[in-house]
């Protein structure tokens, strides 16, 4: 019924003012004209692992010191200013004006690569409930459409974990021991040999889709990226 409303609304808004940029106002044929999908804060150099923001482009300390199970993240946007307020949308609702933009960037960047398969990271159980819909699961068929792309729900969130807003890198990593594990109906041959893309939203300190791979790796994966909307600076 909420996500019933919440697209009503959308819809409402476009109705009453159409052709229009959400944020300047300006006369656009898309919810975001150019000049502000400019001035959007593009990802550039970056961990090329972990895609960390840094001012060298080489590899982090981070992943030196204790390397990701991934090999590396595809991601347009940095975490900040107007991508936050996008992003937030689109985990909370159905349809939100503008984030078809920062989703159509993330897919021009994956049409370069080649995978075999995509899995999005899961949610709990008891968390979809909480939010009646699941954001991830629908980036990931959307860009599994368009990258011609078999996708797969091949992980399960096994246990029920504290939030990991306020954590570190380190208390992220204990927080998530255990909380991945193959989906019933995935068998190793889903997984063996194949380039997967690991699907999320926003990629933090890395943690939650180190574990993911992690698991997928152990059942035989050939490599793992991970696709994420926008990258948080650490």
């Amino acid at each position: 019924m909420l996500a019933i409303l919440r697209k009503y609304l959308a819809d409402l808004l476009l109705n009453v003012l159409p052709n229009h940029c959400i944020y300047c106002l300006s006369p656009s044929s898309k919810s975001i004209c150019q000049i502000c999908l400019a001035a959007l804060p593009t990802l550039k150099i970056q961990c090329p692992r972990c895609a960390e923001p840094n001012h060298h482009g080489e590899i982090c300390g981070h992943c030196i010191s204790r390397p990701p199970s991934f090999d590396q993240v595809i991601c347009p946007y940095v975490y900040s200013g107007p991508v936050v307020g996008l992003i937030n949308k689109l985990k909370n609702q159905t349809f939100a004006l503008g984030s078809d933009h920062i989703t159509d960037t993330l897919i021009e960047q994956l049409k370069d690569h080649h995978f075999d398969l995509i899995i999005p990271v899961p949610y709990h159980w008891r968390r979809l409930i909480q939010r009646e819909y699941n954001p991830v699961r629908e980036l990931a068929i959307k860009v599994g459409k368009k990258i011609n792309t078999p996708w797969l729900d091949g992980l399960i969130r096994s246990e029920f974990q504290t939030s990991q807003k306020n954590l570190n890198r380190k208390q992220r990593l204990s927080n998530l021991k255990g909380a991945f594990a193959l989906a019933s109906l995935t068998t190793s041959t889903h997984i063996k040999g194949k380039n997967i893309l690991l699907i999320d939203d926003v990629v933090t300190t890395g943690a939650t889709c180190h574990s993911a791979a992690q698991i997928l790796k152990r059942a035989g994966a050939k490599s793992i990226s991970v696709a994420c909307l926008a990258r948080t600076p650490v």
